[in-house]
C-alpha cells in the first residue's frame, strides 16, 4: 500500500517543508527535549533522505523492510511512529511560528517573571517591551494586540505594586478597544468580500457600531484602523466609494512598511477586487489602476504567497495589461513569472495567457492554435478561453467554428450551476455574439436595438469589445 501524496497527512506536510526547515526539523528530532523516540529519526531520514518523498517509494511493506529488514510488518507500530512523527512535526511548524512573532516571545517570558514574583527582572523587560513596541516598524492588527497584552501586563505589575492610576487604566481600555476595532473591519472586508463571490449569508455583528466610533475620527489615523475602514466603506458603502477608496490606496502605499506581507496581500486583492467591479460595471477608466495595482503587487511579491504566484493574479495582470497595450512589459513578464505558478497547471496558463497576448497584437493562428490546445479543468478559467476564442472566430470570419463554440458554451454554462454572478456574464456574452453574427449591417433599426442592449446589459466584461465590433466599418 501507498502512502500517496493526496491522503497521507504526514507525507502532505512533509513536502511542504524548506530546506531550511528539512535541516531544523531534523535537529529537532534530535533533541532529547522534543523528541526521546529515535524512530521517529530514522523514519524521517527515510522519507527525507532515501524516498525523498517520491511516491513510488512510499510504500508501506517497502519503508517498513528498510527500516527493519528482520521483523515482520507491525501495521499499528507503523501508524503509531507515522502518528507521533507528523505530531512532533505539527509542534515543530507551531514553534516556528512562534518565534517569527516579533513581540509574543518576550511577552510570554515576561508574564513567566510576573508568575514568579521576580520583580526587578520583570520591570527589565517591561521596559525592553516598550522600548521595542515603540520603534517597532510594523503597526498592524497583530502589534495593536500585542500593544494590549503589553500594558495589561504593566497593569497587573503596577497594581501588585501598589501604582495604579486611573489613566494607565483607561490606556488598557483604549488599546483593546482600538485592537478590536481594527480586527472587526479586516475580518468585515475578508468576509463580505467571499459574500460577494459565494453568495454566503454573513452579517457581521457590532460592525455598525464600530463604524460610528470610526465615524466620529476616533482612532481613524491609526493605519490598521483607516486603512480596513476605507476599505470597507469603498466595497460596501453607499455613496461615495471613489472617495473612500482613494484614502484606501493612499494608506495602502503610505503604509506599506507597517504591514506584513501577508497582510498586505490581502490588502491588494481587496484594492483589486473593487476595481474588477467598477471595470466589470463597464468603468473602464478603472483599468490603469488595476494594472498598477497588479504590477507593484507583483514586483514587490506582495501578491506572491509561499513564493508562488496565484494563476488567477498571472492571468489577470495579462489581462489589464493588454487593455492598456502594455506589450513591452508583458512580454518580460510573461515568460519570467510563469515560474512561479504551480507546476500543475503552469503550462496551460503560460499558454494561454502568451495566445492573449498574440490574439490582442492580432497575430491570431498563434493565438488559436494555443488555444485549442489548452484545455482547463476549471470552469472559469474553460469559459474564459471560450470567450477568447470565439472572439477571434468572430473576427476572422470562421462563422461554423463559431457557431459550435457558441452552442458548446450554452450548453457548458447551464450544466454548470455554481458559477454565482460570472454564469449572467457569460451567458450575456453568448447571446449577445449571436446575434451580433445575425445582424444585418444595413438594418439600422436591429442595429440600434443591439446597440442598446450592449450598453444596457450587465453584468457584461466584454462591453468594450462588442462597442468596437459593432461600430466596425462594414
Amino acid at each position: 500500500m501507498l502512502l500517496k501524496l493526496k491522503n497521507n497527512h504526514l507525507v502532505q506536510v512533509l513536502s511542504t517543508l524548506s530546506r531550511k526547515e528539512i535541516r531544523l526539523f531534523r535537529q529537532w528530532l534530535q533533541s532529547p527535549l522534543h523528541n526521546t523516540n529515535v524512530e521517529l529519526l530514522r523514519l524521517y531520514d527515510y522519507f527525507i533522505e532515501d524516498a525523498q518523498l517520491k511516491e513510488q517509494y512510499l510504500a508501506q511493506d517497502l519503508i517498513w523492510s528498510t527500516l527493519y529488514p528482520n521483523k515482520p510488518l507491525d501495521k499499528n507500530y507503523f501508524r503509531q511512529i507515522n502518528h507521533l512523527l507528523l505530531k512532533n512535526l505539527e509542534e515543530f511548524l507551531g514553534y516556528q511560528l512562534y518565534k517569527r512573532t516579533v513581540h509574543q516571545e518576550p511577552l510570554f517570558m515576561a508574564h513567566a517573571l510576573h508568575k514568579r514574583h521576580l520583580d526587578k527582572l520583570l520591570d527589565k523587560r517591561l521596559n525592553s517591551m516598550e522600548r521595542k513596541l515603540t520603534n517597532s516598524l510594523l503597526k498592524d492588527a497583530a502589534y495593536l494586540s500585542d500593544d494590549y497584552q503589553y500594558k495589561v501586563l504593566k497593569f497587573r505589575f503596577s497594581e501588585r505594586k501598589k501604582r495604579t492610576a486611573p489613566t494607565h487604566i483607561q490606556s488598557v481600555s483604549n488599546t483593546l478597544d482600538i485592537y478590536y476595532c481594527a480586527e472587526k473591519l479586516k475580518t468585515a472586508c475578508l468576509f463580505m468580500s467571499h459574500n460577494a463571490v459565494y453568495k454566503a449569508d454573513y452579517s457581521p455583528n457590532l460592525l455598525d457600531e464600530v463604524l460610528g466610533l470610526v465615524e466620529q475620527n476616533i482612532w481613524i489615523d491609526i493605519p490598521a484602523v483607516g486603512i480596513y475602514y476605507y476599505c470597507y466603506k469603498a466595497l460596501y458603502g453607499d455613496n461615495n466609494n471613489d472617495f473612500y477608496f482613494e484614502h484606501f490606496t493612499q494608506h495602502l502605499y503610505k503604509y506599506k512598511d507597517f504591514f506584513t506581507h501577508p497582510e498586505l496581500r490581502e490588502l491588494y486583492l481587496l484594492g483589486i477586487n473593487y476595481i474588477i467591479r467598477k471595470i466589470n460595471t463597464g468603468k473602464l477608466d478603472y483599468v490603469r489602476q488595476a494594472f498598477e495595482l497588479y504590477k507593484a503587487g507583483v514586483e514587490y511579491g506582495y501578491l506572491m504567497e509561499h513564493n508562488q504566484l496565484s494563476p488567477w493574479t498571472y492571468r489577470n495582470t495579462v489581462i489589464v495589461g493588454c487593455k492598456l497595450k502594455e506589450f513591452e512589459w508583458l512580454e518580460h513578464f510573461i515568460p519570467t513569472y510563469q515560474k512561479y505558478l504551480d507546476a500543475k497547471h503552469r503550462r496551460r496558463m503560460y499558454n494561454e495567457c502568451l495566445a492573449r497576448l498574440y490574439y490582442t497584437q492580432k497575430q491570431y493562428d498563434q493565438a488559436i492554435e494555443l488555444l485549442q490546445q489548452t484545455m482547463f479543468k476549471d470552469i472559469l478559467q474553460n469559459l474564459n478561453n471560450k470567450t477568447m476564442l470565439a472572439k477571434m472566430y468572430y473576427e476572422t470570419e470562421l462563422k461554423e467554428p463559431l457557431d459550435s463554440l457558441l452552442t458548446s458554451m450554452r450548453v457548458f454554462i447551464h450544466r454548470k450551476k455554481v458559477l454565482s454572478y460570472h454564469e449572467q456574464n457569460y451567458s450575456n456574452f453568448a447571446q449577445l455574439l449571436q446575434r451580433l453574427t445575425k445582424l444585418n449591417p444595413f438594418a439600422s433599426r436591429a442595429k440600434d436595438e443591439l446597440l442598446e442592449a450592449i450598453q444596457t446589459t450587465q453584468p457584461l466584461t466584454e462591453r468594450e469589445w462588442f462597442l468596437e465590433q459593432l461600430n466596425a466599418p462594414s
